[in-house]
């Protein structure tokens, strides 16, 4: 179960220059738990490195699926948003509850893939007309916004647990 990351790692990953540069002032070569990360550097910076760490291997399969619940969580809450503006189109929430099926083994893959990929054409559906993609993104980056806090909070918790577990 991967718990910690350093500088090295991060060289090795390319790890954008900002994102590296926080990093480094405030840990300098140590290696660090993930949960530290969350005090140095922003949640976009955690959320590449979770997307590094998985791509390479470097989760362990109960990592992973707590990763894929936090999404479904954070996709949940701007859920109401997409709901008020397109009332009957349940694909994104189909697709939010789908994702929580396949990382509880109770759906296949490519049960998964079809509601991500309803739920994408539901996305691109409402998005086009520029008027209502540019106020629906408004809303959406205002409630990711004030929501990030609260997540960074939720993921700061998940990886206590996982460092406990280790």
């Amino acid at each position: 179960m991967k718990t910690t990351i350093n500088k090295k790692e991060l060289i090795e990953f390319d790890a954008c220059k900002s994102g590296f540069d926080l990093f480094v002032k405030t840990h300098g070569d140590a290696t660090v738990k993930l949960s530290q990360c969350l005090g140095s550097n922003s949640l976009d910076d955690v959320f590449w490195l979770l997307s590094e760490l998985e791509q390479r291997s470097l989760l362990a399969p109960e990592q992973i699926k707590d990763l894929r619940l936090f999404a479904a969580d954070c996709a949940e809450s701007v859920l109401h948003i997409f709901e008020g503006a397109h009332p009957g189109d349940n694909r994104p929430r189909l697709a939010i509850q789908a994702s929580r099926d396949f990382a509880n083994g109770l759906i296949d893959n490519a049960a998964s893939s079809a509601a991500r990929s309803a739920a994408c054409y539901a996305a691109w559906s409402a998005a086009r007309s520029a008027a209502s993609y540019a106020a629906s993104y408004a809303a959406i980056s205002a409630a990711i916004s004030a929501d990030s806090s609260k997540q960074k909070s939720t993921l700061k918790d998940l990886f206590i647990a996982w460092e406990q577990q280790t």
